[in-house]
């Protein structure tokens, strides 16, 4: 079954053995993985250990690889507005984020 996707290909082989878009299966593939990385996560990465930055750019990295992986470039469309709302939100300043 071949799909155009913009995602990984590496899982085609897994998608043809379970006969489902390999978009929808870099999709299963990338949760279960996320589910056991928040483990790993919470084990070696937890606040009393590591500083809260690089928690952050953990969790930044691997949020972004897997959404290359599952959705490659067009990513970027929620990457960049989630960028723009950040944004917004640091030049509106706390007393007018209710409006």
């Amino acid at each position: 079954m071949a799909t155009s996707t913009t995602g990984s290909t590496l899982l085609q082989p897994l998608s043809n053995a379970v006969r489902l878009p390999v978009d929808q299966v870099n999709f299963v593939v990338c949760q279960l993985f996320a589910l056991l990385a928040a483990i790993w996560f919470r084990t070696y990465l937890h606040s009393s250990k590591t500083s809260p930055f690089i928690r952050h750019v953990v969790a930044t990295l691997l949020g972004l690889y897997l959404a290359l992986f599952c959705f490659g470039w067009y990513a970027l469309h929620f990457v960049i507005q989630s960028g723009i709302s950040y944004y917004i939100m640091i030049i509106i300043g706390v007393e007018n984020m209710h409006k």
